[in-house]
């Protein structure tokens, strides 16, 4: 059993490596797009377009809106980056959590997973803000970076069984109640919404 959750330790680890890659590639994309978005918003005020989108969504559009590329590299992606590497690390036996050290680090990691696909799902479903433009060429690329950002959220979420990042599955299984639960909830639903966007 040990030498099995050893394995799978590993595998988890692997690909939290390769997420963290990917992310840092379609962070330097979204940093081109922000400022396209701005522009589209300048005074910021689209809560009621996209009421209903997800948990928090205009809260957090908004702040991107409001403050910049500066905001989504401190805010979205370094606590994410960071969260991973902590949990990477445990899983390789570099860092020890126990009790609650185990429970804070998780949460912390679900959340900060959670901001980053509300915000990048949202450039992934509106390309035009990473690639302007309509002619055929434009429309090529905004499909490749639809795909690109959409399918790998789907595996930073554990959408599938296959998927070698089960974060879900490792965090129902600890137990989370309150805005965490509603964050697992707001994972399960934009699973199957990605899926469908995916097949647009």
């Amino acid at each position: 059993m040990s030498k099995k959750t050893t394995v799978n330790n590993k595998e988890i680890a692997k690909e939290i490596k390769g997420l963290i890659g990917h992310i840092e590639g379609v962070t330097n994309e979204l940093k081109q797009a922000v400022p396209r978005f701005r522009q589209a918003y300048k005074n910021c005020d689209f809560a009621r377009e996209w009421q209903g989108q997800g948990l928090a969504t205009p809260q957090y559009l908004k702040l991107v809106c409001e403050r910049g590329t500066s905001y989504l590299q401190n805010y979205i992606v370094n606590p994410l980056m960071i969260s991973l590497l902590n949990y990477r690390d445990l899983l390789i036996g570099e860092k020890a959590y126990t009790g609650t050290g185990k429970v804070t680090l998780m949460k912390g990691l679900i959340s900060a997973i959670h901001r980053y696909v509300v915000i990048s799902s949202f450039f992934g479903k509106n390309p035009s803000y990473l690639v302007p433009g309509m002619g055929t060429e434009q429309r090529k690329f905004q499909k490749e970076f639809k795909k690109v950002i959409l399918e790998n959220n789907r595996r930073l979420m554990g959408c599938d069984e296959g998927h070698k990042f089960p974060i879900q599955k490792i965090v129902a299984e600890m137990g989370m109640s309150g805005d965490h639960k509603k964050i697992l909830n707001y994972m399960n639903t934009q699973c199957l919404l990605l899926r469908k966007e995916l097949l647009k």
